[in-house]
């Protein structure tokens, strides 16, 4: 995670194509200047933006605190801090995935919501299955990531004896990581049924296509 002095405020983003975008006191919708989509979650960045900013600033208290003295009563104050802001963030971020969001802000949100209910399973504040929920959804988002960098190096690297080997090695494990997401897809499918979300969050990825304005 960043350091203090790297923590920015979270930017708002276009959930079409990644792109930053202002935005003006007061203003209810707002067209991205870079793919000319309508922005119409507007209620989704700020909460998103919100649950970030908690998210960092808890930390901070967090571990500014000596592990082993988390639980003494000299750290109370701090630890009721941060407890306050980690929940403020797990609810603003729970909110903020009523809507679509933009991939850099899903898999930022997951890795914060992870992180979070594993904390508060520790303290009984979530049940081991929703943190079992969002750990699940980050071991989908890393190993997605890997396939990604290992599907865009076999599309460049050229087939030769040169290489052969290395490219056995890369399709092996892409073969392992597509079974590997093929499973971990089941399991997430399966928590979010035993869970039973009164309105399912849209937290797996989509693809833009289907998204569509209304839902932007």
């Amino acid at each position: 995670m960043p350091d203090e002095e790297e923590v920015q405020p979270a930017p708002l983003v276009c959930p079409q194509c990644d792109h930053e975008f202002e935005y003006v006191d007061g203003q209810q919708h707002y067209t991205c200047g870079n793919c000319g989509r309508s922005i119409g979650n507007l209620a989704a960045q700020f909460a998103y933006s919100r649950g970030y900013d908690a998210f960092f600033a808890g930390q901070r208290i967090y571990l500014a605190i000596p592990p082993n003295r988390r639980t003494r009563i000299s750290h109370a104050d701090q630890i009721r801090d941060s407890t306050k802001l980690f929940i403020e963030s797990y609810s603003a971020i729970q909110e903020a995935f009523q809507s679509y969001l933009a991939n850099s802000q899903r898999e930022k949100a997951i890795e914060m919501m992870a992180s979070i209910s594993r904390l508060f399973m520790q303290n009984g504040f979530v049940s081991p299955l929703e943190s079992n929920y969002w750990s699940t959804l980050m071991y989908e988002q890393v190993n997605q990531k890997e396939l990604d960098e290992l599907t865009h190096k076999l599309a460049q690297s050229p087939a030769g004896l040169s290489n052969i080997l290395a490219r056995f090695s890369w399709h092996l494990r892409k073969r392992q990581l597509e079974s590997a997401l093929v499973k971990v897809s089941r399991r997430i499918e399966l928590l979010e049924q035993n869970i039973a979300f009164v309105t399912p969050p849209h937290i797996r990825k989509w693809p833009s296509a289907k998204i569509g304005p209304n839902h932007a």
